[in-house]
C-alpha cells in the first residue's frame, strides 16, 4: 500500500494497536501503587519528615519512567509471534498510519495514563498519611523546572525503549535499558574525557563542572557554552531522533 495518510482509515488503526496493547504495564501500573504508598508513608511517619520532601517527586520520577519505558519497550509485541505480525501487517493502512498510532500510543496515550494513575493514588496517600501519621505532602508542582527535566529525559531515552522492541525479539526491553546505560557511560566520558579541558583546581572537565540543561539559563564563556550545545545535539538530540527514525524504518522492511 502507497505510505499516505487517511484519517478515517488512521482512526481504525489506531483502535487495532489500542486493543492489542501489551498488559504487562498495566499489571505493574497497578501493582505499584501499594508499593508506592508503603514506601512515601514511611518516609512521612519518620521523625524529620518534611512537607518540602522530595520523595514524591522522585518516586514519580520511577513511576513514571519505569511504566513508559516498560510499555514503550513492549509496544511490537506483534512481532514477537507470527501469527499476531501477519495480522498487524495485513491490517489495512500504510506503514505511516500504523506507525503514527504507535507513537500516539507510546507517547502520548499511556504517559498520560501513567501521570492521572499517580495523581489519583497520590490524592489516596494523602488521605491515608494525614489519618495514620498526621501528616500530609505537599502537592508536586507541574510545572516546574525539575518536572521539566523530567519530561527532558523522558523524551530523549523513550526512543530506546521504542526501537528495543521492534529490533530485538527477544527480551527487547531488557536490551533497551542495557543500551540507555551504555549511552549514559559514553556520554560521560565523552564529556569528562573526550574534550580534555581541566581546570588547574579542580580535576573534573570543565564543560562536565558546566553542563546544564539547554532550557536553563547558561552562565558561561562562548566556547563553552558551544560546546554544550554541541554535547546536546550531537550526543542526546540526533542520537534520539535517529532511534525514534530507525522504528518506522524497521516497520517499512517488515511489511515488504
Amino acid at each position: 500500500m502507497k505510505n499516505i495518510f487517511e484519517f478515517r482509515r488512521f482512526g481504525r488503526v489506531l483502535r487495532y494497536s489500542w486493543a492489542t496493547q501489551p498488559t504487562l504495564p498495566y499489571i505493574v501500573l497497578v501493582a505499584a501503587i501499594p508499593l508506592m504508598y508503603i514506601y512515601l508513608l514511611r518516609a512521612a511517619a519518620a521523625e524529620y519528615a518534611s512537607i518540602f520532601s522530595d520523595e514524591p517527586f522522585l518516586m514519580f520520577n520511577t513511576y513514571f519512567l519505569g511504566c513508559s519505558w516498560l510499555y514503550a519497550g513492549l509496544s511490537f509485541g506483534e512481532f514477537s509471534r507470527f501469527d499476531s505480525a501477519s495480522r498487524f501487517l495485513l491490517l489495512p493502512g500504510s506503514v505511516l498510519e500504523k506507525w503514527l498510532a504507535k507513537v500516539l500510543l507510546v507517547y502520548i496515550a499511556f504517559p498520560f495514563i501513567v501521570w492521572g494513575t499517580f495523581n489519583l493514588a497520590y490524592q489516596g496517600l494523602g488521605f491515608l498519611s494525614e489519618r495514620l501519621v498526621a501528616f500530609r505532602f505537599l502537592a508536586i508542582d507541574w510545572s516546574s523546572k525539575e518536572m521539566e527535566a523530567t519530561l527532558f529525559f523522558f523524551s530523549l531515552t523513550l526512543p530506546a525503549a521504542f526501537a528495543s522492541g521492534i529490533v530485538w525479539k527477544r527480551f527487547g526491553f531488557l536490551k533497551g535499558v542495557i543500551f540507555i546505560f551504555i549511552l549514559v557511560v559514553l556520554l560521560y566520558f565523552i564529556v569528562a574525557d573526550g574534550l580534555n579541558r581541566y581546570s588547574y583546581t579542580v580535576p573534573t572537565a570543565i564543560l562536565f563542572r558546566e553542563l546544564t540543561l539547554p532550557f536553563f539559563d547558561l552562565e558561561c564563556s562562548g566556547r563553552t557554552c558551544f560546546y554544550i550545545q554541541l554535547f546536546w545535539g550531537l550526543a542526546a538530540y540526533l542520537p534520539s531522533l535517529l532511534l525514534l527514525g530507525s522504528t518506522y524504518v524497521f516497520m517499512k522492511e517488515k511489511e515488504v
